[in-house]
């Protein structure tokens, strides 16, 4: 039960820099996504504030997506693509712009693949500055050019004929 000593704690907590509630945020973020018409399959989402040091107070943003076996490959292209497709979206809303920064962890599941029949995953996770994607917005790059202006955190992707994860 949310009461308003509980909603003023969580405030108090947010402008501290701890982590929000991601059934708070979610919600508030959704719609950007939804009215991007997207072409991304999109089985997962959530949303929620953070705190970097570095860049201030942030929005970060988890995406899963679900692909099949047949669209893996052994670069991170799939991931970096989606993750410059979600800044894109979420630039030309104004809910971003409350935040320092926004971080996207990006995720695609590629589901059991042989030949050892594991789950397989590829993730990126990249960081753009609010005045980067004002920006961007304003000049009207398209989301291609994306990974040009971002500060690239890291990168994985398991292989299915390998325990060895690729990393970036």
């Amino acid at each position: 039960m949310c009461t308003p000593h509980n909603l003023r704690l969580l405030l108090v907590l947010g402008a501290m820099g701890c982590t929000s509630n991601p059934h708070i945020m979610t919600p508030r973020i959704a719609p950007a996504l939804a009215e991007a018409g997207l072409d991304l399959p999109i089985g997962d989402f959530r949303a929620f504030t953070d705190w970097i040091p570095a860049y201030g107070r942030g929005l970060s943003v988890e995406v899963r997506a679900t692909r099949s076996a047949g669209d893996y490959r052994r670069d991170l292209d799939l991931e970096l693509e989606g993750a410059a497709e979600v800044c894109a979206a979420l630039g030309r809303s104004e809910v971003v712009l409350e935040w320092d920064y926004l971080e996207v962890l990006f995720t695609n599941e590629y589901g059991r693949m042989p030949p050892r029949s594991r789950e397989v995953a590829g993730v990126a996770r990249v960081i753009m500055r609010r005045e980067t994607l004002l920006s961007l917005r304003e000049n009207k790059v398209p989301a291609s050019e994306f990974p040009l202006h971002w500060d690239f955190v890291n990168g994985f992707k398991d292989q299915p004929d390998s325990k060895e994860v690729l990393k970036w």
